[in-house]
């Protein structure tokens, strides 16, 4: 956080947004769509060594069609 940032204001810590927040997973694992803590924008990063597919819904009009592309591509419901 800079002096410039207005997150400094926050009176409680969310993690994730005022402080960093790290997932550790083993290969295999996924995690299931969701919306980040407050709504803030998130960067995700891979350290590897495997490859890792990230995926966005800008629209909730898109869902549906997304939802379709994952079932045809991975063999996933992503809804159910």
């Amino acid at each position: 956080m800079t002096e410039h940032d207005i997150l400094r204001f926050a009176r409680i810590q969310v993690l994730g947004v005022t402080s960093p927040q790290v997932y550790l997973k083993v290969r295999g694992n996924w995690t299931g769509g969701h919306q980040e803590n407050l709504s803030a924008r998130a960067g995700n990063l891979n350290h590897g060594p495997a490859k890792t597919l990230w995926h966005c819904v800008g629209k909730p009009k898109d869902i549906k069609k997304f939802r379709t592309k994952a079932k045809l591509t991975y063999g996933i419901d992503l809804i159910l």
